[in-house]
């Protein structure tokens, strides 16, 4: 702005202010960002310049909806609609009922939404504007898919694609395409959806655009997962990671979790570990401490599945540590249940009794019925191993008459069974 004024542009002045006020609009300056907006816009109108009004008014339209201030933006795409009416312009009375339209969508008014999309869309098809059209129709595709018809949001999107290819917008076109094939998707058309996402990516890639590259590599890896491709989902997955390994953990555990998945149901149990470990490692350097006890727990049901013991018991302590300090008390009381198997397993059977008389306390704290008799069940059988038959019958009837209250029918009855069994 400072160099629009040293050479007395007064247009220029006028655009940079609005510029400005869109700045300010983002640092959530709003305040600040309507005077800079209103500065500009009286200066346009004082320099009788209604194009240069309407690009202002369009700056601040578009400000006020990513700040959903919805009112002022329709506000201010109302009076384009004037200036284009009394200029008589269809090309800007087009852009300012998409404008209203989409606004009004953003408000949930989609009936009103809808009328203005396709009054706008007449307007560019009578005067001939066909990226105007492709415009419109990809925001009729967007429009579909918020009210869930996909039908109508696909036959929109096909229609924009064409258009894209007759102007030559390629940009546009792979944005469409994208949008399509998120569609092919939903409707389980995978062959399809893939093939069109394979396109797009490669698209992206050329042009290094890495932030909308890793969301097309999430929706590959759901087509994938869909299909039980575990193989396909590992190596996207893998490049997912090397994406977003040092910009988003968020996503970047998103794509751990499909590979851990997809290494376990390859039989890949070793990777899936190393997989996991490293997980937390990247949780517990990012402070995502909820996600590092989550990853853990994770970690030491699988030990415990595969019959590695050690490691299962090693990781269960440090999860339980880490759940502790979260207060996360339902999983606390299942972990030291865990805990307590995992001691039985290795013969540690004192040490087992104490963790699962721990985890029937906690369980009953926190009404888990379901956990307080699993774990009556686990204690009534390590005390088995020490020979203590009335301790064991005690026990046991205390876990049948919660699980009966509790209206679980099928372990009430396992352990009648293991009571006659014990007789």
């Amino acid at each position: 702005m400072q160099f629009a004024q040293q050479n007395g542009d007064n247009k220029q002045i006028a655009l940079a202010m609005a510029s400005l006020g869109n700045t300010l609009f983002v640092s959530r300056k709003y305040t600040e960002g309507l005077a800079h907006f209103d500065r500009a816009i009286k200066l346009a109108k004082e320099l009788d310049d209604p194009l240069l009004q309407a690009q202002c008014l369009g700056l601040k339209t578009l400000a006020c909806q990513n700040a959903e201030r919805l009112p002022e933006a329709f506000k201010a795409a109302q009076e384009v609609e004037i200036i284009a009416d009394e200029n008589q312009d269809l090309g800007l009375k087009c852009d300012a009922l998409a404008s209203k339209a989409q606004i009004l969508l953003d408000s949930g008014d989609e009936i009103g939404s809808l009328s203005m999309f396709n009054e706008s869309l007449e307007i560019a098809k009578s005067i001939g504007d066909k990226r105007r059209e492709m415009k419109l129709l990809g925001a009729l595709g967007n429009y579909s898919l918020k009210i869930a018809s996909m039908q109508r949001g696909e036959a929109y999107y096909k229609e924009a694609i064409a258009l894209a290819q007759e102007v030559g917008d390629r940009h546009a076109e792979i944005g469409f395409l994208g949008n399509l094939a998120s569609i092919f998707e939903w409707t389980e058309r995978f062959e399809s959806a893939e093939a069109m996402f394979l396109e797009v990516l490669a698209h992206l890639r050329s042009n290094k655009d890495h932030t909308a590259e890793v969301q097309v590599i999430r929706h590959l890896i759901k087509v994938y997962e869909k299909q039980n491709r575990h193989e396909k989902v590992i190596a996207f997955a893998n490049q997912g990671i090397l994406l977003t390994e040092k910009a988003d953990i968020e996503l970047l555990m998103a794509f751990s979790e499909s590979l851990i998945t997809a290494h376990y149901k390859l039989g890949n149990t070793h990777e899936a570990h190393e997989t996991t470990k490293q997980t937390i490692a990247y949780a517990g350097s990012a402070g995502k401490k909820d996600k590092e006890a989550s990853f853990l727990l994770s970690l030491g049901e699988s030990y415990l599945v595969s019959d590695q013991l050690d490691e299962a018991l090693e990781t269960y302590l440090t999860a339980l540590k880490a759940l502790q300090r979260r207060s996360r008390l339902v999983d606390v009381a299942h972990v030291t249940g865990r805990i307590g198997i995992v001691l039985a397993e290795m013969d540690r059977v004192d040490e087992a009794i104490a963790y699962h008389q721990e985890a029937a306390t906690l369980a009953e704290k926190n009404s888990l019925s379901a956990l307080e008799g699993e774990q009556l069940t686990m204690l009534g059988m390590a005390l088995q191993e020490k020979g203590e038959v009335e301790q064991v019958k005690v026990v046991w009837e205390t876990a049948v008459a919660i699980f009966t209250q509790a209206d679980l029918t099928d372990q009430a009855a396992k352990v009648k069974n293991l009571l006659t069994e014990l007789d």
